[in-house]
């Protein structure tokens, strides 16, 4: 019975997930929904796998970021570049959405648990309420093309910069949350405020500039 609970919080928290990465990005979630499905779909298997089957439970999270990247390359047909720019600040802008609230309400995420069912549909609401608000405000960012494009992008070396500075970090934090059981919730939050941050900054400056 456990198995179900987390297949249905868990959907839902991808799907929440999607929804704040596509409104983030100025993209129509509408137009992605056979995609988003599918790719829900291997995201649970990856992580239930990972959980159940190789009780990798500590590297399950940098292995659905990379598998999250890679979907929105091949699956979403968006650029190498702009898909990682698009998974890695959607995923640390929810991860940060998550770490609050777990803070905020002092919930054990760390297991499966009522807890982290708890959490996982705060953070659902929430990343489904601030989507709704970039849309009716008319904000997020749109240098990112809907349809690929084979010509040459310029790599913006901040953003690179600030891609392996995040891998490392929810690498580094999940492995020792879950290897070692302490809460550093607080430092993490920290830590991905600052990673954010530096994405929206990049970002902003980006959406102002006409080249690619």
């Amino acid at each position: 019975m456990s198995i179900f609970w987390f297949f249905l919080f868990s959907s839902i928290e991808y799907m929440a997930f999607f929804f704040l990465m596509f409104r983030l990005f100025r993209f129509q979630p509408s137009y992605y929904v056979p995609q988003i499905v599918f790719s829900i779909s291997l995201l649970l298997f990856v992580s239930t796998s990972m959980r159940y089957g190789f009780e990798l439970s500590e590297f399950s999270a940098i292995a659905q970021l990379i598998l999250i990247c890679l979907l929105i390359w091949q699956l979403f047909n968006i650029h190498v570049f702009y898909a990682f720019v698009m998974g890695v600040s959607s995923y640390v802008f929810f991860g940060l959405i998550q770490s609050v609230i777990a803070l905020i309400y002092h919930l054990d995420i760390e297991f499966i648990n009522s807890d982290a069912y708890v959490g996982q549909t705060l953070t659902s609401i929430v990343a489904l309420v601030i989507g709704e608000l970039i849309k009716k405000y008319n904000k997020g960012f749109s240098f990112i093309p809907e349809i690929y494009s084979p010509r040459k992008i310029k790599f913006k070396f901040p953003y690179l910069v600030t891609i392996i500075a995040s891998i490392v970090i929810v690498t580094v934090s999940t492995y020792y949350q879950q290897k070692y059981h302490e809460d550093k919730l607080l430092y993490i939050s920290l830590l991905l405020l600052i990673t954010l941050m530096s994405f929206l900054f990049i970002s902003l400056h980006r959406e102002n500039t006409t080249d690619d």
